[in-house]
Order: C-alpha cells, then sequence, then structure tokens
C-alpha cells in the first residue's frame, strides 16, 4: 500500500492525468462558469489548470493521499487555482454581500460589470449565453440597480503576487475546511431542490438513495406499483438536477459529496440516469 500523500504504486502520473481528462476538463467547465470565466478567460483558465497539473512531474496528481475521491480531490485543487487566476488577473476581487443575497445570477452580474468591466447590455448577453440565465434585459437591469456601485479592482504594483501552488493548500486541514464548507452547501441545496418535488416523490429518492432501499421494497412499502417507479424516479431526478443547477451547482459533484448512489453503489451520473425499465434490474426485482 502507498504512504499517504504519494500515488498509488504502479500508476504513472500522466496516465492517471489522461485516464481522467473528461473529469478535469468538466470540473474546470463547472467552475470556469461559477467564477464567470467565458470565451478567451474560460479558455485561458482551461489551458492554465493543465499546465499547473503537469508541473513538477504532475506534483499535484502524485499528492493526492486517497482519504478522498479523486474526483473530490481535484475539484478543490481547481477551486484552489481558479482563486490563484483570478488573482493574477484581477487582484484580489470578491462578490459584495449585497449581490450574494440575491443569489447566484447577482453575484455573476456583479463581476462582469464590476470585475470585468462589461456594460450592461454586454453582461446581459452573456448571462443569456454563458451562463443560461432566462430573465429579461429589464429584470437584469432592475438587479443591476439593486447593487452598490463597485470600482474594478487593482492589483499590487500592477501584478497580483504569486501564490502558493494549489498542490500546497490541498493538504489535510485544507481539504477539510473546503470539504466541510462544500457538504454545508451541497446539504442546503438539496434540502432547496427536493423541497421543490412532490413529497411522495422526495420521500421515494430518500428511501433509495440515502437509505439504500430498491425499488421493489419502496413500493411494497408504499403500496405504489412498482413498475411506473422507474419512470417516475427518472423524472424526480432531472427536476433535481435542474434545482442544483439553478443553485449554481454542479449536480453529480454535488451528490457524490453527499453519498448518494444507487443500490449498487454507482454515482448518479445525469447523462445517463439509467434504465426505466425493471427488467433490465434484476437486483431491484428481488
Amino acid at each position: 500500500m502507498s504512504e499517504p500523500g504519494q500515488p498509488d504504486a504502479g500508476v504513472d502520473p500522466r496516465e492517471l492525468f489522461e485516464s481522467h481528462l473528461g473529469e478535469i476538463e468538466r470540473i474546470v467547465g463547472w467552475i470556469a462558469r461559477r467564477a464567470c470565466l467565458v470565451g478567451d478567460d474560460a479558455e485561458e483558465f482551461r489551458s492554465w489548470v493543465h499546465v499547473k497539473l503537469m508541473e513538477n512531474d504532475f506534483r499535484v496528481l502524485r499528492s493526492h493521499s486517497g482519504r478522498s475521491t479523486l474526483g473530490t480531490y481535484l475539484a478543490v485543487v481547481v477551486q484552489n487555482l481558479a482563486r490563484d487566476f483570478k488573482s493574477k488577473r484581477w487582484g484580489r476581487w470578491r462578490p459584495s454581500a449585497a449581490a450574494e443575497r440575491r443569489g447566484v445570477t447577482a453575484v455573476q452580474l456583479e463581476t462582469l460589470l464590476y470585475r470585468d468591466g462589461f456594460s450592461l447590455s454586454e453582461a446581459t448577453e452573456m448571462l443569456r449565453r454563458h451562463h443560461g440565465v432566462r430573465m429579461s434585459a429589464g429584470e437584469i437591469g432592475a438587479l443591476a440597480a439593486e447593487l452598490p456601485q463597485r470600482s474594478r479592482p487593482a492589483t499590487e504594483g500592477g501584478e497580483a503576487v504569486e501564490t502558493a501552488p494549489a498542490a500546497d493548500r490541498a493538504d489535510e486541514a485544507a481539504l477539510r475546511a473546503e470539504a466541510r464548507a462544500r457538504l454545508a452547501e451541497a446539504r442546503r441545496a438539496l434540502s432547496d431542490a427536493l423541497a421543490e418535488l412532490d413529497s411522495e416523490d422526495r420521500l421515494i429518492l430518500r428511501m433509495h438513495y440515502e437509505r439504500g432501499l430498491t425499488i421493489a421494497a419502496i413500493a411494497a412499502a408504499l403500496g405504489l406499483v412498482q413498475r411506473r417507479l422507474y419512470t417516475r424516479r427518472e423524472a424526480s431526478l432531472r427536476s433535481l438536477r435542474a434545482g442544483l443547477e439553478k443553485r449554481g451547482l454542479e449536480p453529480a459533484l454535488t451528490l457524490e459529496a453527499l453519498r448518494w448512489s444507487d443500490r449498487e453503489g454507482r454515482g448518479l451520473d445525469f447523462r445517463d440516469s439509467g434504465p426505466s425499465n425493471p427488467n433490465e434490474r434484476g437486483s431491484d426485482e428481488e
């Protein structure tokens, strides 16, 4: 067994990077959207993350201790890298308390207006095109009027100070702090998203994914037709995904952090929630 902080024996870090490239791209895209990085900024951030992950013979990957999943660890690292990237480019930018109280769209709008220097019409177009905001131009204008006036951030001496490598901050203490904050955020978002579902649908999801009950057992307990529960479950999962995305969270990462999984222990992959035909899931017929 490998020592903490060391890679698994025989695993080449370059191969590990290449085999997880799809997951890395997904995490980078999710965090870039949350950080309001679009267009050339998003592409530059993506390239910069790749460079940082490959630095010093893939030191970041070799530093993964195995106490968390690689996906969770990489999410922490990329979040740290996003802070570094923004600090180098714009200085120490933080959203205002007023924007945070008004939600994700307000934070994104404030960032585009006062950090990036876009006009209101440009920011409106970017919110719609890159962040899926469906508010009208008038509604976005009204939201902008509620935000405090801010000046663009200045960096020290024209350049932000180079921060410590992401791998150094992704040590045990940082991981615990990030994990606690992420879990608290995930729990709040999941609770709010579940509250938007029908009470019985909410109960079905909790019984299946939190308590580990099979669809057959749930149908028997609630007096429902088992075959119909598969379609109902998938519809509820789609609604749950929409609720989490509306709150600025990546559904698969959020539910992974909360240890939601199906009976076979797979994480929830919203690209393919699984077959609705119970004959394809023999274990649920037991």
